[in-house]
């Protein structure tokens, strides 16, 4: 679950759960950001099928504006070839004029 912390502490949590999903501590340590993290997730699921479900998504829009961008990035440039299903979620969603609106 994501939260309105700040973006380094929802980097070091998805860090935390990409060691935890691999078996590998080096996940811990990267000093890397959004893209080049789901970049070393790749490398080490290979052809496995993983969900990833980012729940209270609305919190890395609130801390980063452009954050869908990146995502949408992570998806065409580095996940599209694999078994990886992501689930973006949460309790509010912006529109196309930037409001949250309640689901």
């Amino acid at each position: 679950m994501l939260t309105n912390d700040s973006m380094n502490e929802n980097l070091n949590e998805l860090k935390r759960v990409f060691s935890s999903l691999t078996g590998k501590e080096y996940f811990k340590n990267l000093d890397v950001g959004l893209v080049d993290l789901f970049r070393y997730l790749r490398d080490e699921i290979k052809d496995e099928k993983v969900v990833i479900a980012l729940d209270e998504f609305q919190y890395l829009m609130q801390l980063n504006r452009g954050v869908l961008s990146i995502f949408q990035k992570i998806w065409d440039g580095i996940l599209a070839d694999t078994k990886v299903f992501l689930i973006i979620c949460g309790s509010s969603c912006v529109s196309k004029h930037g409001r949250f609106r309640d689901w």
